[in-house]
């Protein structure tokens, strides 16, 4: 096991993320149509803050370009941190 960063180990080229406790503490009180609720909601707000962004870096893109490559982003999980905090600040 090697250490990149004071905050981030990686196993096996995997990187594993812990949930706060906090956060789980609420997730444990949620039933599972709220739960679907939270992430369909939180795709809708990533989905929304790519498609935006990729418009300021492409302006001259069309639709269909920025639409491609949010899904490509989104299905390879190349969307970096993606603002976490101020998306579960939202929710």
């Amino acid at each position: 096991m090697s250490t990149t960063s004071t905050t981030t180990c990686r196993l096996d080229d995997i990187q594993f993320k812990v949930v706060d406790p906090a956060v789980a503490v609420i997730l444990r009180g949620m039933s599972v149509t709220q739960k679907v609720e939270l992430i369909l909601e939180l795709n809708r707000v990533v989905r929304h803050r790519i498609t935006q962004q990729t418009r300021v870096e492409h302006p001259d893109w069309t639709d269909a370009q920025i639409t491609s490559d949010v899904a490509d982003r989104m299905l390879h999980g190349e969307v970096g941190e993606l603002w976490a905090s101020d998306i579960l600040a939202k929710v």
